[in-house]
C-alpha cells in the first residue's frame, strides 16, 4: 500500500510540475512587465502554433498586461474579418458559434483540418476577453491582420449583391475552393501551373467585378480581404508578411499598447532572413524601441531551469526577451 501512495505521489508531483511549467509565476510575469516599460508595441511569439504550452504561457503574460492596462488592442495572425466578428463577440453585440469561429480565422490550415486557434485555451481567452469588457469601461479590442479566409467575406457580400451577383459569388467560391483543394491533393507547386493560375485569374476578375460594382464603405474590408488573398498566390516575392504590416500599421498610435499574437517566424527582427521581409522587420524599422519581441520556446535540457532568457550570440537581435516553457502537448480542436 506504501508503494502505491508512493508512486501516486511521484505521479502527481510529475504532473503539477508539467502543468507549472506551461503557465508562468506572478514575479515571472512581473520581470516581463519591467523589460517593456516604455514600449507599446509588444510581439508575442510562437516556435511552434497549437501547442498547449506556447498557448498557456501566452494566455498568462496577456491576461497580466490587460490587468496592468499595458496593452489594449490585440492583434491575431489571422483573417480580418472572421476576427472582427470575435471583437464584436468580446464586446457584447453579437452571439457567435465559437467552435466554427475559432476554426475559420484560418481557413488553409481548417481545409487541411490542420488546429490553429480551434482549441479549449484559446476558447478561453476569447471568454476571458468578454468578461473583462463586460466589466470594464475601456474595452481590449481584437484585430486580424492576416487575410486567411475567403469563404466569410464572399457569405457576407452575398447581403449586398443581386441574383447575378450572388452567381457570381458562387462562382468566385467554386474557384477558390477548387484552388485550395487542388494544393491539398497535390503539392504547393500546382500553383505554378497553367491550369492552376487560370482558375485563380478568373477568381481575381470576379471580385474585382463585384468590388466595382457593390464595393462600399461598409463592405470594404470584405473586399481588402478578399484582395489579398487572391493577389497572394501568384505574387513571386509572396507578400504576405509585407501585407500584415499593411494591415497592422493603421492599429497603431502612442495613445493604445498593441500586442501582436504570431508565430514568431514572422514576429521576428531578422534582417538576414534570404527570403521575404518580416513582418518584425518592418515593425523594427519605422517603429524602432518602441517595438519589442518576445519569443516563447521550447525547454531543453541546457535552459529547463531558465524560464525567461535574455537574447544570446545564437539569437542576436531577432527578439528582445526568450520565454522558455514545456511546449507539451498539441492542442485538441474543438468539436464543430
Amino acid at each position: 500500500m506504501n508503494q502505491i501512495k508512493l508512486a501516486l505521489t511521484l505521479l502527481l508531483s510529475f504532473f503539477f510540475a508539467i502543468c507549472s511549467a506551461q503557465h508562468l509565476s506572478q514575479k515571472e510575469l512581473s520581470r516581463i512587465s519591467d523589460k517593456i516599460q516604455n514600449h507599446n508595441i509588444i510581439g508575442l511569439g510562437e516556435a511552434q502554433h497549437f501547442y498547449r504550452g506556447y498557448y498557456n504561457t501566452k494566455f498568462d503574460i496577456v491576461k497580466h498586461l490587460i490587468k496592468e492596462e499595458s496593452i489594449h488592442v490585440i492583434v491575431l495572425e489571422a483573417s480580418i474579418n472572421v476576427t472582427s466578428m470575435l471583437n464584436s463577440y468580446i464586446n457584447g453585440e453579437t452571439v457567435l458559434d465559437l467552435p466554427t469561429t475559432l476554426t475559420a480565422l484560418n481557413e488553409p490550415y481548417s481545409l487541411q483540418k490542420a488546429g490553429l486557434y480551434n482549441c479549449l485555451e484559446i476558447m478561453q481567452m476569447i471568454d476571458w476577453l468578454k468578461e473583462y469588457n463586460e466589466n470594464h469601461q475601456k474595452k481590449i479590442q481584437l484585430v486580424g491582420i492576416d487575410f486567411q479566409n475567403y469563404s466569410t467575406p464572399l457569405t457576407q457580400l452575398n447581403t449586398y449583391a443581386s441574383d447575378t451577383q450572388k452567381d457570381q459569388i458562387s462562382n468566385t467560391k467554386i474557384l477558390l475552393d477548387s484552388s485550395m483543394n487542388a494544393i491539398l491533393d497535390s503539392n504547393i507547386m500546382i500553383i505554378t501551373s497553367a491550369k492552376w493560375l487560370e482558375r485563380l485569374e478568373k477568381a481575381k476578375k470576379n471580385v474585382k467585378s463585384l468590388k466595382s460594382t457593390i464595393g462600399n464603405d461598409k463592405n470594404k474590408l470584405l473586399f481588402h480581404e478578399l484582395e489579398q488573398f487572391t493577389s497572394l498566390w501568384d505574387d513571386p516575392t509572396f507578400p504576405r508578411d509585407s501585407m500584415m504590416y499593411e494591415n497592422v500599421n493603421g492599429h497603431i498610435d502612442n495613445k493604445s499598447g498593441v500586442l501582436i499574437w504570431a508565430a514568431s517566424f514572422h514576429l521576428e527582427n531578422d534582417p538576414q532572413f534570404k527570403g521575404p521581409k518580416k513582418l518584425g522587420v518592418f515593425l523594427k524599422e519605422k517603429y524602432a524601441e518602441k517595438y519589442f519581441v518576445i519569443g516563447v520556446n521550447d525547454q531543453t535540457k541546457e535552459n529547463r531551469n531558465t524560464i525567461i532568457s535574455p537574447v544570446n550570440e545564437k539569437t542576436p537581435n531577432k527578439y528582445d526577451l526568450i520565454i522558455n516553457i514545456d511546449k507539451g502537448d498539441k492542442c485538441e480542436q474543438l468539436a464543430l
